[in-house]
């Protein structure tokens, strides 16, 4: 099988035509799409080949490797029929048949660093998608055969990338590493998306010591930090170390990782989680407490939304530059029309705490839209900011929390007025489990329109009083409510067509701060032969709502459309995916928004296959 070549894909033509007039007298049916479990390595440095070994169902048919980004040749040098060990059913111990792809992929050395994403083609279609992590620095990889044990470790030079595997149940990893007096360093273990969750990659740092029972034994130093992943140590005298990576249960098979050791000082080889996570760039939800709050957010929001909407919110830089110069006070008390805060392209005001903050006379005074950084530093530590409302105003509180996330800093947002009642807090109060159980959850964002105007004091503090340290940051952004599109979700991470039958897409839209009006969608370079259009379908039954209270400041209302996607029984066949397009644009009163860019869906066009045909005897390229 070697010498299959990504480009070499034209000789499935005549093959493929050969399939189609067969077909045609049997049962039509499509075979189960190709699905890919692992990946080893998950990475590699760009300039050099690396062979990667990927598992999966119904790959037997695979021909080639592929990515939506230029730089990656691959070569498959095997495919075999295995037993995907690390799908075992639990209650059954059933073990499903699969397939092991062996492949040599290059990379060019003017791929980017960052994240590939890699799928495998067949002719039974395109397969879901897996990450695959391109460097500038060199990869390290894992020795072959067990290093279990400290006497077994593998010897390794710090700092570095390393790829490892733990393959079987109950697997341990030992590495062995000389650090010098002082010398402070990280640890840190990335794993694919779908492993992540069930593989849960734990650390363990030891060093030489021994004991009058067991001369040979280590002595643990340092554990993997709940909050960050994380293992940083900074050691006390030269000497020879040992790092354990094990999984936290050890229930998980084939579970691939990327370990990487640096100064903690200067980082500069460290991958962000998102890098492996699994492949969804519209899940990005802008009420996670994981996205940036930049100075330009509001005018980002503002985008995703119609220009006439915003027009009546957009000042002069003369004006913006005059408000600036006014408290919050001064245009309370104006009446002037034109000193409301709807300017949704207001830069905020950056605003640092200064504490002592802890009272509503010791509050710092802020002007709105504001941008607050502050840290709750200490168990028990209160944050309070005063600022000025009007009649009428709606505002959106948004936060932050840069280094350390829920569940360990759960940051407690709250609004008090002049009275010292509480108005609201993030706080979304909702009955869950069997229908008898409140459930209290902190949420990144929340709205709120403010019957009276006044002065309101903004509270923020740990959930709990009992926690608080320097790495408890936030970032609060109030601003104006921006009626908008929000987050635009397709389910189908891929589409296979069959000649003559249709696919579908379904796109959930999300309608945030109010938006009242319309999403159109469109889908772009499709191949030939294959049409969009509007569907339509019976909404799945559903159990009566339980209670929620004010979902409204929580939560945006959404939309689900369907897209059909046909295919006329005479299109040609792909013979590797297209990157079918999908993007929005909102329409409010009959105007129309900016494109909004949703993703990229892979798509092929198929022969469909007799039902009795097997995965293994379907057509494949010759060998060249």
């Amino acid at each position: 099988m070697r010498g299959w070549r990504v480009g070499a894909l034209l000789l499935l033509s005549t093959l493929c035509a050969a399939s189609r007039a067969s077909a045609q007298s049997g049962s039509r049916k499509l075979i189960k799409e190709p699905e890919l479990t692992s990946l080893y390595p998950i990475g590699g440095a760009r300039g050099t080949t690396v062979q990667v070994e990927i598992r999966g169902k119904n790959l037997g048919a695979t021909y080639a490797i592929w990515s939506d980004r230029p730089g990656l040749k691959a070569d498959i040098s095997q495919i075999q029929e295995i037993n995907l060990e690390e799908l075992r059913n639990a209650q059954t111990a059933e073990i499903p048949r699969g397939n092991r792809v062996v492949a040599q992929i290059e990379i060019d050395p003017s791929v980017p660093s960052g994240c590939q994403t890699l799928r495998l083609v067949s002719s039974i279609g395109v397969s879901n998608a897996l990450s695959f992590r391109v460097t500038a620095e060199a990869v390290t990889m894992e020795v072959e055969g067990s290093h279990d044990s400290p006497t077994k470790a593998q010897l390794i030079d710090v700092p570095l990338i390393l790829n490892g595997r733990l393959q079987e149940i109950g697997e341990v990893d030992y590495y062995s590493f000389t650090a010098s007096k002082d010398q402070e360093l990280s640890f840190e273990c990335f794993s694919l998306g779908r492993d992540r969750q069930r593989f849960e990659p734990q650390l363990t740092l030891f060093e030489q010591g021994g004991s009058w029972f067991d001369r040979a034994r280590l002595n643990r130093i340092a554990v993997q930090d709940e909050e960050t992943s994380k293992v940083v140590y900074q050691f006390r005298h030269q000497g020879r170390y040992f790092l354990e990576v094990r999984s936290f249960l050890g229930l998980r098979q084939n579970s691939s990782y990327q370990l990487v050791i640096e100064s903690s000082k200067t980082p500069s080889l460290s991958a962000p989680p998102s890098c492996f996570a699994e492949i969804s760039p519209e899940r990005s939800s802008e009420k996670a407490f994981l996205r940036k709050l930049e100075a330009d957010r509001s005018a980002q929001i503002a985008s995703r939304s119609v220009a006439e909407q915003r027009s009546e919110f957009e000042v002069s830089d003369n004006l913006q530059s005059a408000k600036r110069t006014q408290t919050a006070e001064t245009r309370l008390q104006s009446g002037n029309s034109q000193s409301r805060l709807t300017s949704c392209c207001q830069i905020p005001l950056s605003i640092a705490e200064n504490e002592p903050n802890d009272s509503v006379t010791q509050a710092t005074k802020i002007t709105l839209p504001a941008l607050i950084e502050g840290t709750i530093g200490r168990p028990g530590d209160l944050d309070t900011f005063k600022f000025a409302v009007e009649s009428g105003m709606g505002l959106a509180f948004e936060v932050e929390t840069p280094d350390s996330h829920p569940p360990y800093f759960n940051p407690h947002l709250a609004v008090v007025d002049g009275d010292g009642r509480e108005l609201f807090t993030n706080v979304f109060r909702k009955v869950g489990g069997d229908g008898d159980d409140w459930q209290k959850l902190i949420q990144a964002k929340t709205i709120y329109t403010f019957e009276a105007g006044g002065m309101y004091t903004l509270q923020i503090r740990d959930v709990t009083s009992r926690l608080g340290k320097p790495s408890f940051k936030y970032r609060i952004l109030v601003r104006p409510q921006i009626p908008h599109v929000g987050r635009i979700e397709v389910k189908e991470d891929h589409l296979n067509l069959l000649l003559g039958e249709a696919g579908r897409l379904a796109v959930i839209t999300e309608h945030e701060e109010g938006f009242g009006g319309q999403v159109a969608l469109t889908v772009e370079n499709l191949p030939s032969g294959v049409r969009a259009l509007p569907g339509t379908e019976v909404e799945a039954d559903r159990p009566p709502p339980l209670p929620e209270i004010n979902k409204e400041r929580f939560e945006p209302k959404t939309q689900q459309a369907t897209i059909m996607l046909l295919a006329s029984p005479e299109a040609p066949i792909t013979l590797t995916p297209r990157l079918v397009r999908l993007s929005a644009q909102a329409i409010v009163r009959g105007k129309i928004g900016r494109p909004i860019f949703v993703r990229d869906v892979p798509l092929m066009v198929l022969q469909p296959h007799v039902e009795t045909a097997k995965v293994d005897d379907l057509a494949k390229p010759e060998k060249r």
